[in-house]
């Protein structure tokens, strides 16, 4: 396992998993292509994450990732099945969102939730 540090949080990688960062989004991709995983920090108005999250809250449930209180939402779009994400994580909220074809639907959940499971909010943030 590689770990993946950013300004907001950190994570482990499998090596065969890699990452890049375009703006405040972070991609990750397996080598096979056939998952991605996107990162982006929602900066919540005066830190205050739980209005925001209170705002996405539309349809999802309530779970927690990482011991972080979320939304959790699954959905189809463009050929494309997506599990998405609303951690709180402070003063903002983080959005996640793992995607793969539908035909691919299940493939990397574990693989994913694994990873996931690894997901620290850096102290400083």
């Amino acid at each position: 396992m590689k770990e993946l540090n950013c300004d907001l949080w950190s994570m482990l990688l499998p090596a065969e998993w890699f990452a890049e960062q375009e703006d405040e989004t972070v991609m990750i991709v397996d080598e096979d292509e056939a998952s991605i995983i996107e990162i982006t920090p929602l900066l919540a108005e005066q830190g205050d994450s739980k209005a925001l999250l209170a705002s996405l809250q539309d349809g999802k449930l309530s779970t927690s990732l990482a011991g972080l209180p979320a939304l959790y939402s699954e959905f189809v779009e463009d050929e494309m099945f997506w599990r998405e994400w609303f951690c709180d994580a402070g003063g903002f909220v983080l959005a996640i969102s793992h995607g793969c074809d539908e035909s691919n639907r299940g493939m990397d959940d574990a693989a994913v939730d694994e990873m996931l499971a690894t997901l620290l909010i850096n102290e400083e943030a």
